[in-house]
């Protein structure tokens, strides 16, 4: 499953093979993380399902990171990450470590 977020002219795509892809529509600047191996999917992982979640600046994102296999194609293991503009890597939300989010509040700036 693809899932994305635009806002303030920045794009967040989640792919299936776990990864994060960034692009600055103003700038055309460019950016991919690769969650798949921060979760350490192994041999029998499927797909991974990464569901980007955006502050009304563009600037935070929160990725919610579920991975299946063949077995227990829905759940078999739940990550949440936490990336701002310029960082390398995708930092984890420990306190949400095993929990998939599916919706996020921001405060309105």
């Amino acid at each position: 499953a693809y899932c994305c977020v635009c806002v303030n002219s920045v794009l967040y795509a989640g792919t299936r093979d776990g990864h994060l892809n960034r692009l600055d529509l103003s700038t055309g600047e460019a950016s991919s993380f690769e969650l798949a191996k921060v979760l350490h999917t192994g041999p029998n992982a499927t797909e991974a399902l990464v569901r980007p979640f955006a502050s009304p600046s563009g600037r935070h994102v929160i990725v919610s990171v579920r991975v299946g296999n063949a077995s227990t194609p829905l759940a078999t293991s739940a990550e949440t990450y936490y990336l701002r503009p310029g960082w390398k890597k995708v930092k984890p939300l420990l306190k949400l470590k095993g929990h998939f989010i599916s919706a996020v509040a921001w405060p309105f700036d």
